[in-house]
Protein backbone atom coordinates (compact mmCIF):
# COMPACT_ATOMS: atom_id res chain seq x y z
CA UNK A 1 0.00 0.00 0.00
CA UNK A 2 1.35 3.43 -0.96
CA UNK A 3 0.17 6.93 -0.24
CA UNK A 4 0.53 10.27 -2.01
CA UNK A 5 1.96 13.30 -0.28
CA UNK A 6 1.13 16.80 -1.46
CA UNK A 7 3.55 19.70 -0.95
CA UNK A 8 2.69 23.16 -2.27
CA UNK A 9 0.23 21.85 -4.81
CA UNK A 10 2.37 19.04 -6.21
CA UNK A 11 2.21 15.42 -5.26
CA UNK A 12 4.40 12.33 -5.40
CA UNK A 13 4.05 8.74 -4.33
CA UNK A 14 5.75 7.73 -1.09
CA UNK A 15 6.82 4.20 -0.19
CA UNK A 16 4.62 1.46 1.24
CA UNK A 17 3.06 1.96 4.66
CA UNK A 18 3.94 -1.13 6.68
CA UNK A 19 2.48 -2.46 9.88
CA UNK A 20 4.80 -1.69 12.80
CA UNK A 21 4.99 -5.43 13.55
CA UNK A 22 6.16 -6.10 10.00
CA UNK A 23 8.88 -3.49 10.21
CA UNK A 24 10.13 -4.79 13.55
CA UNK A 25 10.28 -8.43 12.43
CA UNK A 26 11.71 -7.94 8.95
CA UNK A 27 14.32 -5.54 10.31
CA UNK A 28 15.30 -8.08 12.97
CA UNK A 29 15.83 -10.82 10.38
CA UNK A 30 17.84 -8.35 8.23
CA UNK A 31 15.67 -8.56 5.13
CA UNK A 32 15.45 -5.17 3.39
CA UNK A 33 12.29 -4.03 1.60
CA UNK A 34 14.01 -3.75 -1.77
CA UNK A 35 15.02 -5.77 -4.80
CA UNK A 36 17.55 -7.96 -3.00
CA UNK A 37 17.04 -11.53 -4.20
CA UNK A 38 16.49 -14.39 -1.78
CA UNK A 39 16.73 -18.06 -2.82
CA UNK A 40 17.84 -17.07 -6.36
CA UNK A 41 17.36 -19.47 -9.25
CA UNK A 42 14.92 -21.62 -7.26
CA UNK A 43 11.14 -21.87 -7.26
CA UNK A 44 11.25 -19.91 -3.99
CA UNK A 45 13.03 -16.88 -5.44
CA UNK A 46 11.60 -13.67 -4.02
CA UNK A 47 12.78 -10.11 -3.53
CA UNK A 48 13.06 -8.62 -0.09
CA UNK A 49 10.12 -6.39 -0.99
CA UNK A 50 7.98 -9.42 -1.84
CA UNK A 51 8.83 -11.01 1.51
CA UNK A 52 7.80 -7.81 3.30
CA UNK A 53 4.54 -7.68 1.35
CA UNK A 54 3.70 -11.31 2.12
CA UNK A 55 4.32 -10.99 5.84
CA UNK A 56 2.59 -7.62 6.08
CA UNK A 57 -0.60 -9.08 4.57
CA UNK A 58 -0.45 -11.82 7.23
CA UNK A 59 -0.16 -9.24 10.02
CA UNK A 60 -2.97 -7.10 8.61
CA UNK A 61 -5.33 -10.08 8.57
CA UNK A 62 -4.34 -11.13 12.07
CA UNK A 63 -5.00 -7.69 13.49
CA UNK A 64 -8.29 -7.19 11.67
CA UNK A 65 -9.59 -10.66 12.60
CA UNK A 66 -8.50 -10.47 16.22
CA UNK A 67 -5.99 -13.31 16.52
CA UNK A 68 -2.72 -11.39 16.24
CA UNK A 69 -3.17 -10.08 19.78
CA UNK A 70 -3.54 -13.69 20.98
CA UNK A 71 -0.14 -14.75 19.69
CA UNK A 72 2.59 -15.18 22.31
CA UNK A 73 5.28 -16.46 19.99
CA UNK A 74 5.29 -16.93 16.22
CA UNK A 75 8.10 -18.40 14.15
CA UNK A 76 7.25 -17.85 10.44
CA UNK A 77 10.71 -18.94 9.23
CA UNK A 78 11.40 -16.24 6.69
CA UNK A 79 14.99 -15.57 5.63
CA UNK A 80 16.32 -19.08 5.18
CA UNK A 81 19.01 -19.08 7.87
CA UNK A 82 19.27 -20.08 11.52
CA UNK A 83 19.93 -16.45 12.41
CA UNK A 84 16.73 -15.28 10.72
CA UNK A 85 14.62 -18.22 11.84
CA UNK A 86 15.33 -17.78 15.54
CA UNK A 87 13.24 -14.62 15.90
CA UNK A 88 9.79 -14.56 17.49
CA UNK A 89 7.82 -12.31 15.15
CA UNK A 90 5.58 -11.13 18.00
CA UNK A 91 8.57 -9.73 19.91
CA UNK A 92 11.61 -9.91 17.61
CA UNK A 93 14.26 -9.20 20.22
CA UNK A 94 17.40 -11.33 20.32
CA UNK A 95 16.97 -12.61 23.88
CA UNK A 96 15.67 -15.68 25.68
CA UNK A 97 13.12 -13.50 27.47
CA UNK A 98 11.62 -12.63 24.06
CA UNK A 99 11.27 -16.36 23.26
CA UNK A 100 13.86 -16.52 20.53
CA UNK A 101 14.43 -20.04 19.25
CA UNK A 102 17.81 -21.62 19.92
CA UNK A 103 18.59 -24.52 17.60
CA UNK A 104 20.44 -27.66 18.63
CA UNK A 105 21.69 -30.71 16.78
CA UNK A 106 21.19 -31.04 13.04
CA UNK A 107 18.48 -28.65 11.82
CA UNK A 108 18.24 -27.69 8.15
CA UNK A 109 17.28 -24.09 7.41
CA UNK A 110 15.98 -23.22 3.96
CA UNK A 111 13.40 -21.25 2.00
CA UNK A 112 10.73 -23.70 3.17
CA UNK A 113 11.45 -23.29 6.89
CA UNK A 114 13.11 -25.66 9.34
CA UNK A 115 13.61 -29.40 9.32
CA UNK A 116 15.00 -31.63 12.05
CA UNK A 117 16.75 -34.92 11.40
CA UNK A 118 14.67 -37.14 13.68
CA UNK A 119 17.73 -37.83 15.82
CA UNK A 120 18.99 -34.72 17.62
CA UNK A 121 17.64 -31.61 15.88
CA UNK A 122 15.28 -29.33 17.78
CA UNK A 123 14.77 -25.78 19.07
CA UNK A 124 14.26 -24.39 22.57
CA UNK A 125 11.86 -21.43 22.61
CA UNK A 126 12.55 -20.50 26.26
CA UNK A 127 8.79 -20.20 26.69
CA UNK A 128 8.09 -21.54 30.19
CA UNK A 129 4.38 -21.67 31.00
CA UNK A 130 4.84 -21.26 34.75
CA UNK A 131 7.25 -18.36 34.44
CA UNK A 132 4.98 -16.60 31.97
CA UNK A 133 1.89 -17.49 33.99
CA UNK A 134 -0.35 -18.45 31.08
CA UNK A 135 -4.06 -19.00 31.58
CA UNK A 136 -4.28 -22.79 31.28
CA UNK A 137 -7.95 -22.53 30.28
CA UNK A 138 -7.05 -20.16 27.46
CA UNK A 139 -4.07 -21.60 25.65
CA UNK A 140 -3.04 -23.32 22.42
CA UNK A 141 -0.23 -24.24 20.05
CA UNK A 142 -0.09 -24.45 16.26
CA UNK A 143 2.19 -25.58 13.46
CA UNK A 144 2.36 -25.72 9.66
CA UNK A 145 3.87 -28.95 8.37
CA UNK A 146 4.97 -29.68 4.80
CA UNK A 147 5.73 -33.37 5.45
CA UNK A 148 3.37 -36.34 5.38
CA UNK A 149 5.27 -39.10 7.23
CA UNK A 150 4.19 -41.11 10.25
CA UNK A 151 6.07 -41.91 13.45
CA UNK A 152 6.21 -40.75 17.05
CA UNK A 153 7.52 -37.30 16.12
CA UNK A 154 6.48 -34.17 17.96
CA UNK A 155 5.97 -31.04 15.90
CA UNK A 156 6.33 -29.16 19.19
CA UNK A 157 5.68 -29.81 22.83
CA UNK A 158 6.39 -29.80 26.54
CA UNK A 159 5.57 -32.76 28.75
CA UNK A 160 5.67 -33.15 32.53
CA UNK A 161 4.61 -36.09 34.69
CA UNK A 162 0.97 -34.96 34.75
CA UNK A 163 0.60 -32.36 31.98
CA UNK A 164 0.94 -32.56 28.20
CA UNK A 165 1.09 -29.72 25.71
CA UNK A 166 2.07 -31.18 22.35
CA UNK A 167 1.25 -31.96 18.74
CA UNK A 168 2.20 -35.43 17.50
CA UNK A 169 0.50 -35.66 14.11
CA UNK A 170 0.18 -39.11 12.52
CA UNK A 171 1.96 -41.21 15.14
CA UNK A 172 0.65 -44.07 13.02
CA UNK A 173 -1.96 -44.50 10.32
CA UNK A 174 -4.63 -44.60 13.01
CA UNK A 175 -3.45 -42.28 15.79
CA UNK A 176 -2.62 -38.64 16.50
CA UNK A 177 -1.52 -37.47 19.95
CA UNK A 178 -2.67 -33.94 20.79
CA UNK A 179 -2.96 -32.18 24.12
CA UNK A 180 -3.45 -28.76 25.66
CA UNK A 181 -3.09 -29.04 29.44
CA UNK A 182 -4.22 -32.64 29.68
CA UNK A 183 -2.96 -35.38 31.99
CA UNK A 184 -3.30 -38.02 29.30
CA UNK A 185 -3.45 -38.13 25.53
CA UNK A 186 -6.19 -36.58 23.45
CA UNK A 187 -5.78 -39.03 20.62
CA UNK A 188 -7.62 -40.60 17.73
CA UNK A 189 -7.65 -41.05 13.98
CA UNK A 190 -8.32 -37.45 13.00
CA UNK A 191 -6.37 -36.60 9.83
CA UNK A 192 -5.28 -38.35 6.62
CA UNK A 193 -1.68 -37.10 6.82
CA UNK A 194 0.53 -34.66 8.68
CA UNK A 195 0.55 -31.94 6.03
CA UNK A 196 -1.11 -28.58 6.57
CA UNK A 197 -1.81 -26.35 9.56
CA UNK A 198 -2.71 -27.82 12.94
CA UNK A 199 -4.01 -26.19 16.11
CA UNK A 200 -4.94 -27.53 19.52
CA UNK A 201 -6.60 -25.03 21.83
CA UNK A 202 -8.60 -24.40 24.95
CA UNK A 203 -10.57 -21.21 25.37
CA UNK A 204 -12.08 -19.62 28.43
CA UNK A 205 -15.69 -20.10 27.30
CA UNK A 206 -15.12 -23.87 27.17
CA UNK A 207 -12.67 -24.35 30.00
CA UNK A 208 -12.95 -28.14 30.10
CA UNK A 209 -12.76 -28.69 26.35
CA UNK A 210 -9.86 -29.11 23.97
CA UNK A 211 -10.41 -28.73 20.26
CA UNK A 212 -8.15 -29.90 17.43
CA UNK A 213 -8.17 -28.30 13.98
CA UNK A 214 -6.57 -29.14 10.65
CA UNK A 215 -6.48 -26.46 7.96
CA UNK A 216 -8.91 -24.35 9.95
CA UNK A 217 -11.53 -27.09 10.28
CA UNK A 218 -12.47 -28.86 13.51
CA UNK A 219 -11.49 -32.53 13.32
CA UNK A 220 -11.65 -33.65 16.96
CA UNK A 221 -12.51 -32.57 20.48
CA UNK A 222 -12.09 -33.81 24.05
CA UNK A 223 -14.60 -32.63 26.64
CA UNK A 224 -15.03 -32.88 30.38
CA UNK A 225 -11.37 -32.57 31.34
CA UNK A 226 -10.21 -29.59 33.39
CA UNK A 227 -6.83 -28.04 32.62
CA UNK A 228 -3.95 -29.67 34.46
CA UNK A 229 -1.08 -28.01 36.34
CA UNK A 230 1.71 -25.84 35.01
CA UNK A 231 4.60 -27.81 33.58
CA UNK A 232 7.47 -25.47 34.42
CA UNK A 233 9.10 -26.63 31.18
CA UNK A 234 10.30 -24.75 28.12
CA UNK A 235 8.39 -25.40 24.90
CA UNK A 236 10.52 -27.22 22.30
CA UNK A 237 10.05 -27.26 18.52
CA UNK A 238 10.68 -30.32 16.33
CA UNK A 239 10.64 -32.39 19.53
CA UNK A 240 8.92 -32.44 22.91
CA UNK A 241 10.55 -31.33 26.14
CA UNK A 242 9.94 -34.33 28.37
CA UNK A 243 11.01 -33.60 31.94
CA UNK A 244 13.73 -31.28 30.64
CA UNK A 245 15.06 -33.54 27.88
CA UNK A 246 14.20 -33.42 24.16
CA UNK A 247 12.31 -36.52 23.07
CA UNK A 248 10.33 -37.63 20.01
CA UNK A 249 12.53 -35.78 17.53
CA UNK A 250 10.88 -34.93 14.22
CA UNK A 251 12.37 -35.13 10.72
CA UNK A 252 9.53 -33.17 9.17
CA UNK A 253 9.69 -29.81 7.41
CA UNK A 254 7.86 -26.99 9.21
CA UNK A 255 7.03 -23.57 7.77
CA UNK A 256 5.66 -22.11 11.03
CA UNK A 257 5.21 -22.73 14.74
CA UNK A 258 3.09 -20.67 17.13
CA UNK A 259 2.32 -20.46 20.85
CA UNK A 260 -0.82 -18.52 21.64
CA UNK A 261 -3.76 -17.87 23.88
CA UNK A 262 -6.99 -19.73 23.22
CA UNK A 263 -8.57 -19.24 19.81
CA UNK A 264 -12.20 -19.43 18.77
CA UNK A 265 -13.24 -21.45 15.74
CA UNK A 266 -13.38 -18.22 13.74
CA UNK A 267 -9.88 -17.28 14.91
CA UNK A 268 -8.48 -20.66 13.89
CA UNK A 269 -10.13 -20.52 10.47
CA UNK A 270 -8.77 -17.03 9.80
CA UNK A 271 -5.33 -17.95 11.15
CA UNK A 272 -5.17 -20.92 8.81
CA UNK A 273 -6.29 -18.87 5.81
CA UNK A 274 -3.70 -16.19 6.50
CA UNK A 275 -1.00 -18.78 7.14
CA UNK A 276 -1.86 -20.59 3.92
CA UNK A 277 -1.87 -17.31 1.99
CA UNK A 278 1.60 -16.57 3.37
CA UNK A 279 2.86 -20.00 2.28
CA UNK A 280 1.36 -19.54 -1.19
CA UNK A 281 3.09 -16.17 -1.49
CA UNK A 282 6.39 -17.89 -0.64
CA UNK A 283 5.61 -20.89 -2.91
CA UNK A 284 5.95 -23.38 -0.05
CA UNK A 285 2.31 -24.26 0.54
CA UNK A 286 0.93 -27.80 0.73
Amino acid sequence: MSRRVSIFGSSFASGPVWQAETTAYMTAIAVPADGTLYYPATIYQRTGLQLWQAFDAFVVTGKSDGWWAKLIALYPYIGGTATAHKFNAVNPVDSNAAFRAQFFGSVTHSATGVQGNGVNGYANTFFNDQTVGVDRNNFGISTYSRSAGTGFMAAMGAVSAATYNWLVIRFSNTEDYISAYDNSFFFGNFVPNSQGSFTVTRQTAEANTQRFYRNGTLVGSRTGFAATAYQNRNMFLMSANQLGTPQYYSNKNYSAHAIHNGMTAANVASFHTALQTLQVALNRNV
